[in-house]
This record gives C-alpha cells, sequence and structure tokens, in this order.
C-alpha cells in the first residue's frame, strides 16, 4: 500500500507498524470526530498468502482483529428487528422524557411517568442479552451498539432531535449499562434537558454525573468502527467483554479464555473496574432469584478471580472500588460477603475496609443480621469464631454501640411517635385510608398534637413535606385526602413554622392550585394559607418569590383559567384583600425607592398582577408623570400585564382626560394583542382629537386584519370623508376582505358634484381594492379607469389613474 507522503508531512496522518502481517494504524487527526480506520495489508508478494499470526501490542480499546490478505472482513451479526426497534423505543422515549422536563418540575407526575417510560424500555433491551445500550454519532448518523441506523430511522423527526442535543452537549457518545435505576435516568435527562451553557470544558458531562452518583450511564465512551464498504461494524475480539464477566461471575466457568492477555487488558483500570462492575451487576440480577448466600458466593469468587488478574500498581484503586461497590449493596448481601471470609482478599485489608467504609446504620443492620444468622445456626461461638462479636469489637462497633445505648431510651418515645404519624401518612398517601377517612384523620391530629408536646416539631414538619407528594395524585379524592390532611396538620403548628413550611412546599401547591378541581374546605385552606405566605413576603421584601405563587390565583380572578364559581370567589378573595390599601402604598413606595432593576421590575410585575386598584394606580401616574423614562418604565409594565389590564385602560375615555395620557393609552392598547385590545380602540378612533384617533389607527394596523379589521369596517360609515380616506387607506393596507362589498359600495354611491375631498376618498378607494385583490372589483374600475368627456360620471384624472394602477395589479 502506498500513503501519500504530504499527508504523513503535514501531520494529518500517522501510522504504527506492527509485524507481518503489517497492520497500519492511520489517524485522521484533523477529523471534527477523531476516529479510526483500520486498514489490514499483508507485506507478502501478490498472489502469495499467509498464516494469520497474532499482533503485538493489542489495543483493548480498537476491539479487533487482523485478517489474511484477500479475506472480506468478518462481520458481527447485525442487531436483529426486535432489538433495533426497542432500541429507538428507547430513543422516543429519552426525547419524550427531555421534553416533559423542559415544561414541568422534575417532580411532576408528568416527569416521573416519562422516565419510568424509559426505564421500562431499557429493561426490554436489557432482557433480550444485551448487557450496554450505545448511542454514538458518526458522520451525522446516529450508531446504535456501533451499528448504523436504517435510514428509515435516520429520517425521523426524533432522531434529529437526539442528535442535536448530542450536537450542543458536545456529546460523542451516550452507553447505558446494566445497573442503571430510574433515579440516574432522572439525573442524566435533567443535565440534559439544562442549558448547554453550563457543562462547558472537557468531561464537564462526565464530572456533572458522577457528582450526581450516575455510575451506569456512560459519555464520550469511545467507539470504533471498522470501515467495510458501505458498511459499519463495531469490531470485537474473539473473546468479548461478555466472556469475561461470565467467566468471573460463575455464570461459564466452562470459556476457555486467554488469561495472558485478559492480565494485559487489565492494565487499563477504566476496563477493569467496568468488567467489575458489569459482574457486580450480573450477579445481582439474580436477586429475588437465588439466596443472599449463593448471590455473595458468587461476588466473592469474582473478587478473587479478579484480584488474580489485577496489576500490583492498581490494586489499591481496584479495593476501593470494591469495598464502595460492595458497601453499597442491600445489608443482608454485605453480612453474607462477610461471611464468606474476604480477610486475606485484597492484601488481607478487605475486611476491615468494608467495614470502615459502611455508614453506620447499614453498620448496625450488617451485625444484627449476622447475629441472627449466627443464632439461628444453633452453634454457640467464641470470640474467635463469631463474625457478629468481631464485628462489634472493631472501633465502629464500640463506638456504635456506646451512642446507641445511650439515645435508646431518649429516642423510644419519639421514634414511636414519629413511626406512628409516618405510619398513618403512609396509609393516605397509597390511597387505603379513603375507606376509613374520618378515623385516619383523628388518629393523624391525634399523632401531630403528641409531636407537638414532644417538641419534636422539625421532625413532624419533615413528615409535612412527604404528604405534599400526595397532591398530584391523579384520582381527585385522594387530592382531596391529602389536602385535608395537610391543612389539619398545618394548622396544629406554630404560625412562623406554617409560614416555613408553605415556603418550601410553595411550587407544588401553585402547581396543585392549577390542576385542582374540587373546591372544598381545604382547598381554601391552602389558598388562603399561600395567601398569608405572599403577604409575608411582602413584608420581608422576597418579591421575585411571589410571582410564581400568586399566578395561579391571577389567572383564575381574569378568568385566563376555567374554574368553578368557589374557586374563582377564592381567588378573587385572596386578590382582594392583597390589593388592599397598605399593601399598595408599600409596594409603589419600594417601586419608587427601588434602584435594582431586576426587583424594581418584579415589583412592578406584581402590581399588574393584583387588582383594578393597582392597575388604575399605575394609570394615574402615567397621566401625571412628566419624565419620559418613567412613563415608559410604567408602558412596558402596562404591557406586560396584557389583556386583564384592557378594561381598566378602556375605562379612561369615558372621563375627561388629556389628550396627551388618551394618545398614550391609544399606543398602550396596540401593543396589547387580542380582539378586546382592537374593540377597546374603537372610542379612541373617533375621539375628536386628531392626534389621538391617528395613535388608535397606528395601533389597529399593529394588532393587524384579524382584531383590527372588523373594529375599523365597524365604523366606517360614522366617519367624516377627512377620517374615511385614512380608515380606507388603513383596510388597504391591512388587505382586509370582508371590505370590500362596502368599498364597491362607497365607490358607486357618488354624486353629480365631486368635492375634492372626495376625490381623495374615492383615490383610496380604488388603492385598496387593488391592494386587497377584489377581483369583483374589475367592472367598476374599469369604468373608472376608461371614463371619458362624454361620460355621465366624471372622474378625477387622479382617481382614474388609481382605477388603472388597482387594474393592473388585480391582472398581474
Amino acid at each position: 500500500m502506498c500513503v501519500n507522503q504530504r499527508f504523513v508531512d503535514r501531520g494529518i496522518i500517522s501510522f504504527d507498524i506492527q509485524d507481518d502481517p503489517i497492520l497500519y494504524f492511520i489517524r485522521l487527526k484533523k477529523l471534527p470526530y477523531h476516529f479510526f480506520v483500520i486498514l489490514f495489508i499483508s507485506c507478502q508478494e501478490q498472489g502469495k498468502t499467509g498464516p494469520r499470526r497474532p499482533v503485538r501490542g493489542w489495543s483493548r480499546e480498537c476491539n479487533t482483529r487482523a485478517f489474511e490478505k484477500n479475506r472480506t472482513t468478518e462481520r458481527d451479526e447485525p442487531l436483529n428487528q426486535g432489538i433495533e426497534s426497542k432500541s429507538v423505543d428507547v430513543l422516543l422515549a429519552i426525547n419524550r422524557a427531555l421534553t416533559s422536563l423542559r415544561l414541568y418540575p422534575a417532580t411532576s407526575t408528568i416527569v416521573s411517568s416519562a422516565v419510568d417510560s424509559l426505564y421500562r424500555n431499557l429493561l426490554a433491551v436489557f432482557d433480550d442479552g444485551v448487557s450496554e445500550l450505545i448511542f454514538a454519532e458518526s458522520e451525522k448518523s446516529l450508531l446504535i451498539n456501533g451499528e448504523k441506523l436504517p435510514l428509515r430511522e435516520q429520517e425521523k423527526p426524533q432522531m434529529a432531535t437526539f442528535l442535536r442535543t448530542m450536537f450542543n452537549f458536545g456529546l460523542k457518545s451516550a452507553g447505558f449499562n446494566k445497573g442503571v435505576n430510574r433515579e440516574q435516568l432522572l439525573a442524566f435527562l435533567e443535565i440534559l434537558s439544562s442549558k448547554p451553557g453550563e457543562y462547558r470544558g472537557e468531561k464537564a458531562l462526565e464530572t456533572a454525573l458522577k457528582e450526581r452518583g450516575v455510575r451506569h450511564i456512560a459519555v464520550d465512551k469511545k467507539i470504533y468502527v471498522v470501515k467495510d464498504g458501505e458498511h459499519q461494524l463495531l469490531a470485537r475480539l474473539e473473546m468479548t467483554d461478555a466472556d469475561v464477566i461470565r467467566y468471573l461471575t460463575g455464570a461459564a466457568p466452562e470459556i476457555p479464555l486467554d488469561m495472558q492477555r485478559i492480565r494485559a487488558m487489565a492494565q487499563d483500570p477504566q476496563w477493569l473496574t467496568n468488567i467489575f462492575q458489569s459482574g457486580l451487576a450480573a450477579v445481582m440480577q439474580g436477586k429475588g432469584v437465588r439466596t443472599d448466600a449463593e448471590l455473595a458466593q458468587r461476588l466473592v469468587k469474582e473478587i478473587g478471580l479478579l484480584e488474580g488478574i489485577v496489576h500490583q500498581a492498581d490494586r489499591e484503586q481496584m479495593s476501593r472500588e470494591v469495598v464502595r461497590s460492595i458497601t453499597e449493596l442491600d445489608s443482608s448481601v454485605v453480612g453474607e460477603v462477610l461471611m464468606h471470609g474476604v480477610d486475606n482478599m485484597m492484601g488481607g485489608q478487605l475486611f476491615s475496609d468494608i467495614v470502615t467504609e459502611l455508614e453506620e446504620d447499614k453498620f448496625w443492620e450488617v451485625a444484627e443480621q449476622v447475629r441472627r444468622k449466627e443464632a439461628a445456626s444453633g452453634s454457640r461461638m467464641d470470640e474467635r469464631t463469631s463474625l457478629y462479636r468481631r464485628l462489634m469489637s472493631t472501633d465502629k462497633g464500640r463506638a456504635l454501640m456506646e451512642r446507641r445505648q445511650t439515645a435508646a431510651q431518649d429516642d423510644e418515645r419519639v421514634c414511636t411517635l414519629q413511626d406512628r404519624l409516618q405510619a398513618i401518612i403512609d396509609e393516605i398517601l397509597s390511597g387505603s385510608a379513603l375507606s376509613s377517612r374520618e378515623d385516619s384523620l383523628e388518629e393523624l391530629w391525634k399523632a401531630m398534637d403528641d409531636m407537638v408536646a414532644a417538641d419534636e416539631i422539625k421532625g413532624a414538619a419533615k413528615s409535612l413535606y412527604r404528604l405534599g407528594t400526595g397532591l398530584q395524585a391523579e384520582n381527585p379524592l385522594q387530592r382531596n385526602l391529602v389536602a385535608e390532611a395537610l391543612a389539619g396538620l398545618l394548622g396544629r403548628l406554630p404560625g412562623k413554622m406554617q409560614i416555613e413550611i408553605l415556603g418550601d412546599m410553595d411550587r407544588a401547591l401553585a402547581l396543585w392550585v392549577e390542576v385542582e378541581t374540587l373546591a372544598t374546605v381545604p382547598y381554601k385552606k391552602l389558598c388562603y394559607g399561600l395567601k398569608d405566605l405572599i403577604q409575608w413576603r411582602i413584608q420581608t421584601g422576597e418579591f421575585e418569590a411571589i410571582l410564581p405563587v400568586l399566578h395561579p390565583f391571577y389567572c383564575i380572578y381574569h378568568g385566563i383559567w376555567e374554574k368553578n364559581d368557589t374557586a374563582h370567589a377564592v381567588a378573587s378573595d385572596i386578590i382582594r384583600i392583597l390589593a388592599a390599601r397598605d399593601n399598595l402604598d408599600h409596594l409603589f413606595d419600594v417601586f419608587d425607592k427601588e434602584r435594582d432593576d431586576e426587583r424594581k421590575a418584579s415589583v412592578g410585575t406584581l402590581l399588574t398582577r393584583l387588582d383594578e386598584a393597582s392597575l388604575n394606580r399605575l394609570l394615574d401616574r402615567l397621566r401625571d408623570e412628566r419624565d419620559s423614562q418613567p412613563r415608559v418604565r410604567i408602558l412596558q409594565i402596562l404591557t406586560e400585564a396584557g389583556s386583564p389590564a384592557v378594561p381598566s385602560i378602556r375605562a379612561r375615555i369615558d372621563r375627561n382626560e388629556p389628550w396627551y395620557f388618551l394618545r398614550n393609552l391609544a399606543y398602550l392598547l396596540g401593543r396589547i394583542k387580542g380582539t378586546a385590545s382592537a374593540e377597546a380602540l374603537t372610542p379612541f378612533l373617533l375621539h375628536d382629537n386628531e392626534k389621538v384617533s391617528l395613535e388608535a389607527l397606528k395601533s389597529i394596523h399593529r394588532l393587524g386584519a384579524k382584531d383590527g379589521g372588523p373594529v375599523l369596517l365597524s365604523i366606517l360609515p360614522r366617519m367624516d370623508e377627512s377620517l374615511q380616506v385614512r380608515i380606507v387607506e388603513e383596510l388597504g393596507h391591512l388587505r382586509y376582505a370582508p371590505a370590500v362589498p362596502q368599498l364597491i359600495g362607497m365607490l358607486q354611491d357618488r354624486s353629480f358634484i365631486v368635492s375634492a375631498q372626495r376625490a381623495d376618498l374615492e383615490e383610496k378607494l380604488c388603492f385598496a381594492l387593488g391592494r386587497i385583490g377584489a377581483a369583483e372589483a374589475v367592472p367598476v374600475l374599469q369604468k373608472i379607469s376608461h371614463a371619458g368627456f362624454f361620460s355621465l360620471r366624471k372622474y378625477d384624472e387622479k382617481v382614474k389613474a388609481a382605477a388603472a394602477r388597482a387594474l393592473g395589479g388585480l391582472r398581474a
């Protein structure tokens, strides 16, 4: 083979040469995404063939094999259609979950359902024997476990969306291992649903996943493909990682393995860690089928075999990984592992390292499990043979025993109360308390009273947070029971504590107010509790935190959300109370004195979310303010208020207000989209002051033909000819087709004596009909354009010219 020397000299290509047969590793260094193209070339003479020999210095990352000259590349079997279809389902589920996370809080049932769907789809792939599912990008195409997705799937918009997400985050691949769980999936999705700019820099995503405890989702894992004609296949060894895992876990001890090659591969710590974690996941797949003792036996065997292949320099790191993984298992499995004799493993430190790493609670669970098992065996054990005594004789065991004995009596009553309260809350959350509603609530009140009497208010507050999760239940009766329980428990706490708890739960409660359909007594209590929270935040200046809580009441009050009469009455009363004079005086005082632009904007928005009294005070300020900068700020605030501000603005036309103020109001209505704004402009259009009516006409133009056209058409007959000229011209600019019959009628309805003003109107009528594209106006336009000296009706030359231009536009 001849490699162009220019590419080598310029640093675009580099290669290494192994023994015969020659294996060129050619690396294309300046591609957007680095990948390897592996070419196998025999250096023997043309026509000869030689035996295939192992290549020294084999790289595990390449995962490929050398082939003889003139032999075709062996292919992995392609993904079967079932796995391909399930993998595509996983991608679709990822897209749905990301969309849900961008629209709803991570705690919402919609997001939870989307994550559950993704988890089920992943399990379906793993159930088909796939231990790892990797999505990668290559040449703007999507690969699944190294194989290019078929064209019919690549063309789906969801695939393009997923690729775009990968590009935005600089993500080259994302792999899901068997051990992945819902929490890890949610953490991964929350990162991908954030702004890409938050994760800049090399390995930023990988670092973020590690910080969230995500160990079974790998990003930017190198995927190398063999180029073979038009196909891309994932290269592999004759001995796969899956074979190694099955051997180490005892699932297939008969597999013949090249231990020398495995030891060479084990020099890569990351590979060794992945092998151990995959083996651990494979062992724990048997939980529920095999006993904990059987699982522990397999796990201890895996650790022993790994210890035999790990390099001495990497043993400490491997030991830490083993200890961390074991201590994260269920306490029952940890106890069985310790009972299977791990004293001599990992340099004789494995037992003591596991004990040291165990958290106190889990250490106690392990010790208790060992104690019960030794007691059940019926054999007498001394200090030397009893594992339980050995555990409790460690520093951790002795210290824990002393603390537990000291705290046992003090905690006994409190724990009983907490357990009792938690048990009742569990019944309510599960729905089992619906059949015994009154009895369950009475027990709940009594348990809370006892907690408060025992000065365990903080412990009781934690239970309330958990109870709050039930507000998102699908069953409205279940939500109502949770609301009643929550309202009753809050009422038994001191006022300041109530505000603190409501403050921590404010977003969840605001979301519940939005979706709740039953306006019951508990609904009212919690809504008025949120009103108290808003009032507290007004006094303490937490204006930014008020808006999300006030928003649902604002939407219900103004009819933006459809609710029943009771819910509307509650929202109206809350808005009225919050818009009390003292509050408005305080808020306007803060608005005037605040120098921070963001806080000032928050206060201004808050003022528009209250009732008409607040809007009227803003309008008064707009009228009385002489400085242009404050006027512009008030106009911006009122524009953001939207359609709820229109009635207050419309009412000002009926007062004897200055013309310049009315002109500002006409300007303002043009920036509040909707039919209500257009209809409110009607009296402004009819105003005696020309500056006011012209500003209203500009606002109609901004609102567009759909909202503004009907208003112009309705007032056209009531205007004198001087204003009709402007309105007709505007109807033409808007291209408002429903006006055509009336415009033709106006053009035909003329007297023999024509004034100059009438000529101006006829010119604009011809212009408007041509602009609208009114084909039905052609006869009358022809009659005007062809009118001569002997015609019965005389037309001004500019009218005839306008008619001719309109005809030209219609014919074009």
